[in-house]
């Protein structure tokens, strides 16, 4: 099986040497949940600064299930908070906002 799937080898490195990759897989992401779900949401400007930060050691398939989780779960809340209690949730550690709103991930 795995020599049916291994047709093209394409060397990518992971999302967290990336970080410049983060904003745009983000609106791709949310255009592409509005295309589909005909709900448009925004994240707040800090959210978006800041997402760059976490490691995100899932890739990218985290950060869609991210981005898709903040947007179902998202009414009139603050989606700049919501996206860390998701990450928290999804990768069982405590990520928090520190000084500066740069990411804090506790083991």
């Amino acid at each position: 099986m795995y020599y049916r799937l291994k047709v093209f080898h394409l060397p990518l490195a992971p999302l967290r040497e990336r970080p410049e990759d983060v904003v745009p897989l983000v609106q791709s992401f949310l255009d592409e949940i509005a295309r589909v779900e005909g709900v448009r949401k925004e994240f707040t400007n800090a959210a978006v600064q800041a997402l760059p930060e976490y490691g995100w050691p899932g890739n990218v398939r985290e950060l869609r299930n991210v981005v898709h989780s903040a947007t179902i779960t998202s009414m009139n809340r603050s989606m700049f908070r919501l996206i860390w209690s998701i990450i928290s949730t999804v990768t069982g550690r405590l990520v928090s906002v520190g000084p500066a709103r740069r990411v804090v991930v506790k083991f």
